[in-house]
C-alpha cells in the first residue's frame, strides 16, 4: 500500500497520536461537548490548529457518525484549473490510515478533469487527522476545487454517487475567509483603527459570504468571494452547497466565528467560520 505522508512543516497540527487526539477531546470539551447530529456536509476553516482546529473540530463534530465515505475538499486555486486528487492509496495521519477511494475517484474524473495533486498544501492536509478521528477506516477522495463551475459539478456528481450506488457520503470543504494585513497585501481600510477594521471584516466581508452558502446561494459565494477576497478557497465551499442542493439539504447553519486576531492581535489577521448541511 502506497500512502501519502504528512508534508506539512510542524505546528500545523500535532504529529504524535495521544497528543492529538487529546487536543481534538479538548476542542470538544471546550465547546461543551458535541453530540453527533444529521449533518451530511460541512464548511470548516484549514489554518493551523492553533488558531482554527477548535472550529473545524466543532463543526465537523455535527457529522452523521453513519457516514460511509467522504470526500475532503481544500481549494487555493485559480479559476479554470483542474481539479486536484490525492494520489496513492490513502494518506498516514498521525492518528491511523485514512485510505482512498478509488471508486469513487475514478466515477469523479470520468465527468470532471483531474491532475494528480502535489503534496503540501495545508486546506486539506490540516483535516484529515479530525476526519479520521470521527470516521475511523471510512475511505476518503481528496480533492482540491477550483473556484468555477467544476466546483457546481463536482456537488451533483457526488450527489449522483450517492444515488448509484446508495453509499451515504459527507463531504467536508475548507476554505479560510478575508486576509487582512500588510502581511496579505490588502488594506482597504488602512488608517482605521484596528477594531473598526476586524468588525469591517466580520460584517461585511465574511459573515456575508458564509450566509450566502448557508442560504444556497453558491454562484454568488464564490463571485464575492473572488470579487471581495473574502475567501481563499471558495471552490470547495461551493462544492459542498451544490451537493447539499442536490441532496435537499438546504437550508445550512453557520456554527461559528472567529479570527486569528482572537489568538494573536495584529494588523495582519484572517477570518474563520464555520457552515454545516
Amino acid at each position: 500500500m502506497k500512502l501519502r505522508q504528512p508534508a506539512l512543516p510542524p505546528g500545523w497540527y500535532p504529529r504524535r497520536r495521544e497528543i492529538l487526539e487529546d487536543q481534538i477531546r479538548g476542542f470538544l470539551d471546550a465547546a461543551g461537548g458535541i453530540a453527533a447530529g444529521e449533518a451530511r456536509a460541512c464548511v470548516v476553516p484549514h489554518a493551523g490548529w492553533a488558531f482554527s482546529g477548535n472550529l473545524a473540530a466543532l463543526t465537523m463534530g455535527f457529522l452523521d457518525r453513519e457516514i460511509k465515505a467522504l470526500a475532503v475538499l481544500g481549494g487555493h486555486l485559480s479559476p479554470g484549473t483542474p481539479l486536484r486528487y490525492g494520489g496513492g492509496d490513502g494518506f498516514q495521519a498521525p492518528n491511523g490510515v485514512i485510505p482512498g477511494h478509488p471508486g469513487l475517484l475514478s466515477f469523479i474524473l470520468e465527468e470532471i478533469p483531474g491532475i494528480e495533486d502535489l503534496p503540501g498544501d495545508n486546506t486539506i492536509e490540516v483535516l484529515l487527522p479530525l476526519v479520521r478521528y470521527f470516521f475511523p477506516d471510512r475511505p476518503v477522495v481528496e480533492i482540491r476545487v477550483p473556484p468555477d463551475s467544476s466546483a457546481l459539478a463536482l456537488g451533483r456528481r457526488l450527489r449522483a454517487w450517492e444515488e448509484l450506488t446508495g453509499e451515504t457520503l459527507g463531504v467536508v470543504a475548507s476554505t479560510d475567509l478575508t486576509h487582512y494585513g500588510p502581511n496579505y497585501g490588502w488594506t482597504p481600510l488602512l488608517g482605521q483603527p484596528p477594531a473598526a477594521v476586524r468588525l469591517w471584516a466580520k460584517e461585511e466581508n465574511d459573515l456575508p459570504f458564509l450566509r450566502a452558502l448557508a442560504e444556497g446561494r453558491e454562484g454568488e459565494a464564490i463571485t464575492q468571494a473572488l470579487g471581495r477576497r473574502s475567501a481563499c478557497s471558495p471552490g470547495p465551499a461551493a462544492a459542498a452547497v451544490s451537493f447539499a442542493r442536490a441532496s435537499g439539504r438546504l437550508p445550512g447553519r453557520i456554527t461559528g466565528y472567529s479570527s486569528s486576531a482572537d489568538i494573536h492581535p495584529s494588523d495582519s489577521f484572517v477570518g474563520y467560520g464555520g457552515v454545516i448541511f
